[in-house]
């Protein structure tokens, strides 16, 4: 089909062997140790049949024009499937492939789409919360259209045409909506699947809270007020999760006002669909309250104890003079606060953080008379 000599097609078949190999053993390591993209540790599977498919495609494509070998959205796909040098690895035994494979050598068609593959990839390799991607999908697809056109219509090409133009410009099309379609599908499934849950569960027009505030307006306004400082401290500190210490902020005094045992707050969070990760923040809490480790749960702990403390002395007398400052310093010299954190997640960088975001929010405070 290929029109091989058996020495080629040995020669394919190692090269093949050799480099799948060596990324198998790259994915398999960064999924012993952890080290993939989002949820890709606890789901091998879907990458393994990207992979095959990929394969496949990889097999019919010395069948067509090198200007239609659509690898770069491939390449993408597989490195938000594993992280990006793992599907670098993973893309890269598949163009060695096709490229062996091709009547040409492919030289330059490996030159041209490993080039495209890795600008691509290195453009989708951190996509924020909001998964903004449009300006590094258009980089992409032109990058991939001009290394086309310098490879594949500039060097065969004395006389200029129109028709040269047509499959370049089609496959960057084609690349573009199938990326296009991929990352839609992956950030409303996977990256950021529960993102409307958990706007749901943090409004406070949430049935829960609607109850909460008519039972308990006291706890409810506690919540709300812990919430409020909880996400300032949030954003002030590295590697914490913004909704998910929301989250606990707005239910972490659900168990002690219904006095629910653990396994009825269980109930609780399976019967209002809580995302697993608020799951386990929020048990976390009612599990442990004395020794925290996770930022998120530590962080509503330091909230919630201040705007405890304040809604305490502001009950005693709503027109006392409180001297902020002094109250926070003296809230972490307590042994019994410094014993709840002393396993925490929490560092020294963090605390300082913290506590600045703590006295600045010193005009907030007189809410809570």
């Amino acid at each position: 089909m290929y029109g091989k000599e058996t020495g080629e097609i040995i020669q394919t078949l190692v090269f093949s062997s050799i480099t799948v190999s060596g990324f198998v053993y790259t994915y398999v390591s960064g999924n012993l140790h952890r080290t993939l993209n989002y949820d890709n540790n606890d789901h091998p599977v879907r990458f393994f049949h990207l992979y095959c498919l990929t394969l496949v495609l990889s097999v019919i494509f010395p069948l067509m024009d090198e200007g239609a070998w659509a690898f770069p959205c491939f390449g993408v796909m597989l490195a938000v499937f594993s992280e990006p040098f793992t599907g670098l690895a993973a893309i890269s035994t598949l163009i060695i492939n096709t490229c062996l494979l091709s009547a040409s050598k492919g030289s330059i068609a490996f030159i041209v789409y490993f080039s495209a593959t890795i600008i691509a990839i290195m453009l989708f390799r951190t996509l924020d919360e909001n998964f903004s991607f449009f300006s590094a999908l258009i980089i992409s697809i032109v990058s991939q259209f001009c290394f086309e056109i310098c490879g594949f219509v500039l060097l065969k090409n004395i006389d200029f045409s129109f028709e040269q133009f047509i499959i370049p410009s089609a496959n960057m099309i084609i690349n573009g909506i199938v990326l296009f379609g991929f990352l839609k599908y992956f950030n409303d499934h996977i990256a950021n699947k529960y993102r409307n849950k958990f706007l749901e569960l943090n409004d406070q027009e949430y049935k829960i809270f609607v109850q909460l505030k008519e039972n308990n307006p006291k706890e409810y306004m506690r919540s709300i007020h812990t919430a409020y400082l909880v996400e300032r401290m949030a954003k002030a500190i590295d590697n914490c999760d913004v909704n998910l210490a929301k989250n606990c902020a707005y239910y972490h005094r659900i168990k002690n006002v219904y006095n629910m045992t653990n396994e009825q707050c269980e109930d609780f969070i399976r019967d209002n669909e809580f995302p697993p990760q608020a799951r386990e923040t929020l048990m976390e809490y009612f599990e442990n309250t004395d020794k925290l480790v996770s930022k998120e749960t530590s962080i509503v702990y330091i909230s919630d104890t201040l705007i405890s403390t304040l809604m305490k002395l502001f009950n005693q007398n709503s027109k006392i003079d409180v001297d902020y400052n002094k109250v926070i310093d003296s809230l972490f010299e307590k042994e019994y606060f410094i014993s709840t954190l002393d396993d925490s997640d929490l560092t020294k960088k963090d605390y300082r953080n913290i506590k600045e975001i703590m006295k600045r929010e010193r005009l907030y405070y007189d809410f809570l008379r």
